[in-house]
């Protein structure tokens, strides 16, 4: 007995190791019953094994189902892993320059004193301007007109949670609804642009693989994206919210019932009226186009019981006609959601009540205007069906709109960067034309302190290196902010603010975001990726397939100045941090790549711009009354979903959309910064128990 059981001590482990690595080529399911036939002669011999034998069975069983591929690789399968989260920071606001640069380069320090200028300038305005400084405005800007809110303090509370729930927090990867409510799609019903992304990935997917995939949930692997703000917003929000209230269609026309809404813009600012139309509609709406779009009655059915009784289905996209491509339900752990109707007035009570009819309707308006000029004389030049803008030679359509003001109650504004100067503007670039509203820039130049009135800057030569060229660019865009379009926008602020009946309006300031450079790319770089780090591009592959509708996978996380300014490749390392040798070595692939010259000046001069535009309306907008939506801060990850992004791979003979996104946008980024921007300043606003001008065509 004594030689048999030292026989098994000595089979037993080996015969345990064998067993171990055949699990590993021929998995589980063919060594369970092998495994078991060992283990039950075993424990028939000797009983002082079980305990043993059933912790390393017990673990074989149970191991983490990434382990054997951990052994070779040290990664988790890329169809297996769980992507981490995309962080996002306040300090991600403005972008920092980059750890790979030192504090005294020459980009560095152009970027800061931007950055320093801009402050100067809304601290001019507000404390020397004859006209916004003064008493009477002042008076005529307290709180925010068209609301409830009538001290500067609830306006600065609301504009402090508007910052942190759009540019605080995380996307995860979620592709199953957790939640007690439901989660809302975007139905796209309008133009065919914004579809191209859902026609590549489902023209593309099998017809046997479209009832699901993965998760179940056969959708772009964008949409599976979730924003969860930081949990420091709960701290901050105002007092009017009980708690954080979820997208919600219906909750949307709610806040919109008997409203008119004016939509003044370039086509991006028409890209989100197709996008509010999609939401306040389950059917296709007529539209002539961004130049000839009439108004649109919206959010009819919103008091009818089709909506009030099925708004878990409306949500989902179950009532919506499906125009172009009918997206999969989202998935959802909860069999049954808490209730069909959230509130309005307070979203933990019950269901608001329906509404009686009233006669009234609510609308909205686009108007096409990529100046925002807000003159209120139709015959102005601006206004001309081709007008060059002087300072750069580049077209801008502008129709009237001022006078569709007096007939809104919520008016949302954005006005775009100016294009790089043509050539033969390049000297005329910060020249002032009689357009130009002058008396403005005769305040900032003489109370700002700032040097950036004193230079000229010009575009670097071909054939610069990459630092020349981006200090120039970077002097040009905030000179080309300051000088030119601020001067615009403060003569249609001021426009607005004469406006007849402009506390009863509500006026909201929509930020840029910015083209990705590196939509159709690789990204900036060839390094090397740490065993440590997640394989990002081996994992959106394996989600993905060869359905190329989202292109890109996202950013890890929201880019720095550097890889705004050189997106595809990046010119500096944070390797300058290592030993002397790494230092040395990559001080000479430096000075190599810096003689790369910008490979887009358009593109980087238009990103410069939208992140100085954001951060000086940032501040200014608040203090004529205006309510500012950050939509830069969540969109900076997303290189994916894009109006390009199906062509990626494929042989391009025109220029490429890195600019607008595809409906439903990646992680419904645009649905939550902009609708659901939208949704928490009326929340807070008292609009869900008042009337407006819906009456009024």
């Amino acid at each position: 007995m004594v030689r048999a059981m030292k026989v098994l001590r000595i089979i037993f482990p080996v015969s345990l190791v064998g067993l171990l690595l055949s699990l590993f080529f021929l998995g589980k399911p063919q060594l369970d019953g092998l495994s078991q036939r060992l283990t039950n002669n075993f424990q028939q011999s000797s009983g002082h094994y079980r305990a043993y034998t059933g912790s390393i069975l017990g673990w074989l069983r149970t191991r983490p189902s990434d382990f054997s591929f951990k052994q070779h690789s040290q990664s988790p399968p890329a169809d297996t892993a769980l992507p981490p989260p995309i962080k996002l920071a306040a300090s991600d606001r403005p972008p920092p320059v980059g750890s790979g640069i030192r504090s005294g380069h020459l980009i560095t320090k152009a970027y800061k004193s931007a950055l320093k200028d801009i402050q100067l300038a809304v601290f001019t305005l507000t404390n020397h301007h004859p006209i916004f400084s003064a008493a009477e405005f002042k008076v005529g800007t307290l709180g925010i007109p068209g609301t409830d809110f009538r001290s500067n303090e609830e306006r600065e509370t609301l504009q402090r949670w508007l910052d942190c729930t759009s540019g605080e927090g995380e996307w995860r990867w979620q592709p199953v609804n957790d939640q007690s409510e439901p989660r809302t799609i975007t139905v796209h019903k309008q133009g065919p642009l914004e579809a191209k992304c859902d026609r590549a990935f489902y023209e593309q997917l099998p017809a046997v693989n479209r009832s699901g995939g993965h998760d179940g949930w056969n959708v772009r692997p964008s949409l599976k994206f979730r924003w969860y703000p930081s949990s420091r917003c709960d701290n901050i929000k105002p007092r009017e919210i009980s708690k954080n209230q979820p997208l919600s269609r219906l909750t949307l026309c709610r806040l919109l019932r008997h409203k008119s809404t004016l939509i003044v813009g370039d086509v991006s600012q028409y890209s989100l009226h197709d996008l509010l139309l999609d939401w306040t509609s389950t059917e296709q709406v007529s539209c002539a186009g961004n130049l000839y779009c009439k108004i649109h009655p919206i959010c009819s059915n919103e008091s009818g019981h089709l909506w009030e009784s099925n708004s878990s289905q409306l949500e989902a996209g179950e009532l919506d006609s499906h125009v172009y491509f009918k997206i999969p339900t989202p998935n959802s752990k909860q069999s049954l959601f808490a209730s069909n109707a959230t509130s309005v007035e307070n979203p933990s009570s019950p269901s608001t009540p329906r509404a009686r009819s009233t006669g009234r309707r609510t609308f909205l308006r686009y108007r096409r205007s990529d100046s925002l000029w807000g003159s209120s004389s139709p015959s102005h030049d601006r206004f001309l069906p081709i007008w060059l803008h002087p300072n750069n030679g580049i077209r801008d359509v502008n129709n009237f709109w001022y006078g569709d003001v007096r007939k809104s109650d919520l008016i949302i504004l954005s006005r775009r960067p100016l294009g790089l100067p043509q050539q033969s503007h390049m000297s005329k670039a910060f020249f002032h034309h009689k357009h130009l509203p002058f008396h403005h820039l005769e305040y900032l130049r003489k109370h700002s302190r700032s040097q950036v009135w004193s230079t000229e800057p010009r575009l670097a030569p071909k054939n610069s290196d990459g630092t020349t060229a981006a200090v120039s660019l970077i002097k040009m865009a905030i000179k080309m902010v300051l000088e030119v379009w601020l001067p615009e926008v403060l003569f249609t602020l001021t426009q607005l603010q004469k406006s007849h009946r402009r506390a009863d309006r509500l006026i909201v300031w929509r930020g840029e975001w910015r083209i990705h450079g590196d939509c159709l790319s690789a990204g900036p770089g060839h390094r090397q990726k740490p065993k440590h780090e997640f394989d990002w591009a081996r994992w959106w592959k394996a989600q993905q397939g060869d359905s190329a509708g989202d292109g890109n996978h996202p950013h890890p996380a929201p880019p720095d100045l550097l890889s705004i300014l050189f997106p595809t490749r990046r010119p500096f390392s944070s390797a300058d941090d290592g030993d002397d040798t790494a230092r040395t070595a990559n001080k000479r692939r430096i000075s190599k790549r810096e003689r790369f010259e910008l490979e887009n000046p358009g593109l980087v001069f238009h990103n410069l711009q939208v992140i100085f535009q954001n951060q000086l309306m940032r501040k200014l907008a608040p203090e004529f009354g205006i309510p500012f939506l950050d939509l830069e801060s969540q969109a900076s990850v997303w290189r994916t979903g894009l109006l390009a992004s199906p062509m990626i791979g494929h042989h391009q003979t025109g220029p490429s959309d890195c600019f607008h996104y595809c409906f439903p946008s990646p992680g419904l980024t645009l649905e939550e910064s902009f609708l659901g921007g939208i949704m928490k300043i009326l929340l807070v606003a008292g609009w869900h128990n008042s009337t407006g001008n819906g009456s009024a065509i």
